[in-house]
């Protein structure tokens, strides 16, 4: 909530030009443009601004309590919110310290959603909605200029476009609810080292280290390919069956013979998702297309259970589903 109410402001600058003028990045990632250091101040002043509020929002509150209610007494408690203290930390109720800088500004995310559906142009394109839909804005924009997407998803991103402009099926229609290709979810795993959890506070320590040490060597372009995990969103309505087998053949074709660069390990499955309202992350009617039976993905396994992600976090593993939520920034 509060990443949300930092980027408020730029994100109502950014909605205030024409869509056919915005690029993804404006929209995904407002601040882009603007200086790093200028982007934390920016941050900090909106958290500031939200805890300003709170003693004034406090006070309303309790005015709401009725008489005798235990809640007046405890604001009484509360010297913390009277103005000669807040107004040593610039009117909030607490001290608010500098945003810390990320050690790493581009390619942080190990979670996106990509929209399918057609650019401003018409043509199909997978990326992001450079607007609300509400405000009848469902032009995609391409994340080639993305800060937050990883350069190896951005591969993955443009292989799979180049299958959908191939086809001879469309990307989905946000207005009228049909096309085939809808939706790609991408998850990647930068700490992806196979040691197990370390135990001790030390070593556990060390294998944090280690971990962000193979993500950076692998940023730079060292080191094994990073494992990606993508499900494939696909709406079979009025689509024959042996149509779809078809398609997603192609589709598994066209990537083995124009792989995403830069090179990853990829596992990808396809889930049918029909019917209106967003596609929403499940299991359920998920198959594999790309990584099974000791494919692109490492190890062996040709069902939905093969598609996991080992991700190493502050010396602990995780088994990531592509289901689950797990979204961090690095």
């Amino acid at each position: 909530e509060a990443e949300a109410e930092a980027e408020a402001e730029a994100e109502a600058e950014a909605e205030a030009a024409p869509a056919v003028e915005r690029s993804a990045a404006d929209v995904v990632a407002p601040l882009h443009a603007l200086p790093y250091e200028e982007q934390l101040a920016r941050k900090r002043a909106s958290v500031l601004s939200a805890l300003r509020k709170l003693p004034k929002q406090m006070m309303q509150a309790v005015k709401t309590l009725p008489h005798g209610h235990e809640g007046h007494g405890q604001m009484q408690r509360m010297r913390w919110l009277a103005p000669e203290v807040i107004k040593q930390t610039e009117w909030s109720p607490c001290p608010l310290e500098a945003v810390v800088p990320s050690p790493r500004v581009d390619g942080y995310r190990n979670k996106c959603e990509f929209s399918i559906g057609r650019d401003g142009a018409g043509r199909p394109c997978i990326g992001f909605v450079l607007g609300r839909f509400k405000q009848g804005v469902v032009a995609i924009g391409a994340p080639h200029g993305c800060p937050n997407v990883s350069d190896h998803m951005k591969g993955l991103v443009a292989a799979v476009q180049r299958a959908v402009a191939a086809s001879a099926l469309p990307p989905f229609d946000k207005v009228s609810g049909e096309g085939f290709w809808r939706q790609l979810n991408v998850r990647q795993a930068f700490n992806h080292a196979g040691a197990k959890a370390a135990a001790g506070s030390e070593e556990a320590a060390e294998a944090a280290a280690e971990a962000e040490a193979g993500a950076a060597e692998a940023a730079a372009g060292g080191g094994s390919p990073p494992p990606l995990l993508a499900v494939l969103v696909v709406q079979s309505v009025g689509v024959p069956p042996e149509h779809v087998a078809a398609e997603l053949a192609c589709l598994r074709a066209a990537l083995a013979a124009s792989p995403p660069c830069p090179a990853v390990q990829l596992r990808l499955g396809v889930q049918v998702c029909d019917g209106p309202g967003e596609a929403v992350a499940t299991e359920e009617n998920l198959t594999v297309l790309v990584g099974g039976e000791g494919g692109e993905g490492g190890e062996g396994g040709s069902g939905p259970e093969c598609l996991r992600l080992e991700e190493r976090l502050l010396g602990l593993t995780f088994d990531v589903s592509p289901a689950s939520f797990f979204q961090a920034f690095y």
